[in-house]
C-alpha cells in the first residue's frame, strides 16, 4: 500500500482574508464602499490585493481582499499542482458553490489527487465519487468516503450515472479534455445527474485575460495553439454562464479571482509567478512541438514576460461558474 499523499494547506496565505472572503461569496454579500477600489489605485511596492468581480445575470459587484505573505512555497514542476496550488490560494475553499452537506458528489478531472483529498476534507460526511480518462498515481491513498473511477469523456460527454444521483457536480481544469462540439451535451448531461436542488461547479485557469503587452500576448497565443491539438480553440471555456442557463440551471454566478503575479506585489506576487512559470516550464516540450517553435524559445520568454508583469501590475485569473437546480 503506498503512503497517503501530504495535503496542502486548502490557501497557502496567512491571513484569515481569504477565508473572509469565501464567507462573504456564500452569502453572496455586496462589496462595501472600502472594497471597490481597483488594483490601480494601489501603487505601494509589495503590496498583495487580490480583486474578486462577481457577476450574477446583469449585474456585477467588485471586491478587493488584502493577502497576507503566503506560507513556504515549495516548487513543483507538475503543472497541474502548479494550478492547483494557485486555484487553493485564491477560491479559499474546496467547494465554491453555496452548498453545505451534500450526500454525494462527483468530482470531474481528478488525475491529480490533491483536490479530491481537500474536498474530502472539507465535506467528510459526503459520498464522493471521482472521475478521470487518466489514471491517479499509484501511491495515492483515497479516504473511506471517497472512490474513483476512470471515465472518458473525450469521445462521448456522458456520465455513467443515474439520473438526479449527486447534489453536488464539480469540475478542475476540464476546459481541455471536452470538445467545443459536444460541450453543451455534457453540461447537459451535468443537469441531468444532478439532483433537484444541487449544484454543478466549474472552475478553469484562464490565464492573463485583457491584458495587451507583448510578451504576456505571446504567452497566451503560445499556449492557445497549443490546445487546438486537444480539439479546443484555446484552454479557456467559453459562454459557460450560458451553456449553464441552456441546461436549465437557475441562480448561476461567476467569479473571476484575480491574483496578482509578479515581485511587484511582494511574496503574494512570487507565489503566484512560481506557478506560472512551473507549469510553463513543464509544459515547454508539447508547446515547442505544436507550434513548431524551439523550446528555448519559451524559456526564454520568461524573463521579460516577468519584467512586463512587474511594469504593468499584471495578474492572472481563476474563473468559477456555479449554477442550481431547481426540478
Amino acid at each position: 500500500m503506498g503512503k497517503p499523499l501530504s495535503r496542502p494547506s486548502l490557501s497557502p496565505f496567512k491571513t484569515g482574508d481569504v477565508a473572509a472572503a469565501r464567507q462573504a461569496k456564500r452569502t453572496n454579500s455586496t462589496a462595501s464602499s472600502e472594497g471597490t477600489h481597483s488594483l490601480g489605485s494601489r501603487k505601494r511596492r509589495g503590496n498583495a490585493f487580490m480583486r474578486i468581480v462577481t457577476r450574477r445575470g446583469s449585474r456585477e459587484h467588485e471586491e478587493v481582499v488584502e493577502l497576507g505573505a503566503p506560507l513556504e512555497y515549495v516548487p513543483v514542476t507538475d503543472p497541474q499542482i502548479s494550478y492547483h496550488n494557485v486555484t487553493s490560494a485564491v477560491v479559499g475553499t474546496a467547494c465554491a458553490a453555496p452548498i453545505d452537506m451534500p450526500k454525494r458528489v462527483l468530482d470531474v478531472g481528478v488525475s491529480c489527487p490533491h483536490w479530491m483529498l481537500e474536498l474530502a476534507d472539507e465535506l467528510p460526511e459526503s459520498e464522493i465519487i471521482g472521475i478521470d480518462s487518466q489514471p491517479m498515481p499509484r501511491d495515492t491513498v483515497l479516504p473511506g468516503n471517497c472512490t474513483f473511477q476512470i471515465v472518458s469523456l473525450r469521445q462521448n460527454p456522458h456520465l455513467p450515472f443515474p439520473d438526479s444521483h449527486f447534489d453536488y457536480i464539480r469540475h478542475r481544469l476540464l476546459n481541455v479534455e471536452i470538445p467545443v462540439l459536444v460541450r453543451q451535451q455534457y453540461m447537459n448531461e451535468c443537469v441531468r445527474a444532478t439532483a433537484s436542488g444541487g449544484w454543478v461547479e466549474f472552475c478553469q485557469f484562464v490565464g492573463a485575460p485583457d491584458q495587451t503587452g507583448e510578451f504576456v500576448t505571446t504567452w497566451q497565443t503560445l499556449f492557445d495553439t497549443a490546445s487546438r491539438e486537444r480539439l479546443v480553440p484555446t484552454y479557456r471555456m467559453a459562454h459557460i454562464s450560458e451553456m449553464m442557463a441552456m441546461a436549465g440551471l437557475t441562480d448561476i454566478q461567476s467569479q473571476e479571482f484575480r491574483l496578482p503575479a509578479g515581485d511587484w506585489a511582494g511574496p503574494v506576487g512570487m507565489f503566484a509567478w512560481n506557478c506560472m512559470r512551473g507549469g510553463t516550464i513543464e509544459m515547454a516540450p508539447r508547446v515547442a512541438r505544436v507550434c513548431e517553435i524551439p523550446e528555448e524559445t519559451i524559456y526564454e520568454l520568461l524573463p521579460p514576460l516577468l519584467q512586463e508583469l512587474n511594469r504593468t501590475q499584471g495578474y492572472i485569473s481563476i474563473m468559477v461558474y456555479t449554477g442550481r437546480k431547481v426540478y
